[in-house]
């Protein structure tokens, strides 16, 4: 349920836009997996498709390492997700 503010720069009108951290991902990888595919056109001396790939592959094995190494018993919790792994210290005095 995360949002993301976004700038979507149109001409010299900037436009801020709140979108789902889930779209913002998939436009991301999209993004990424698009500039992998240009650079196979690219000469072998220029600037490498080597990166546009390593972020294709990091985010593919985040998926799979998140679903191998997710405790079970963490999408059972009540709560936000963010509170799985660690307990919330309650809070003191006038700090929040």
């Amino acid at each position: 349920h995360a949002r993301i503010l976004t700038l979507i720069p149109i001409v010299f009108y900037p436009l801020f836009v709140h979108i789902p951290a889930m779209a913002y991902l998939g436009i991301w990888f999209l993004l990424q997996l698009g500039s992998g595919i240009q650079a196979f056109g690219q000469a072998a001396g220029e600037a490498g498709g080597i990166a546009w790939w390593a972020h294709v592959g990091g985010f593919l094995a985040g998926l799979v390492l998140v679903k191998v190494l997710l405790p079970p018993e963490a999408e059972q919790l009540p709560g936000p997700a963010r509170h799985f792994l660690y307990p919330v210290p309650p809070a003191r005095g006038h700090w929040r």
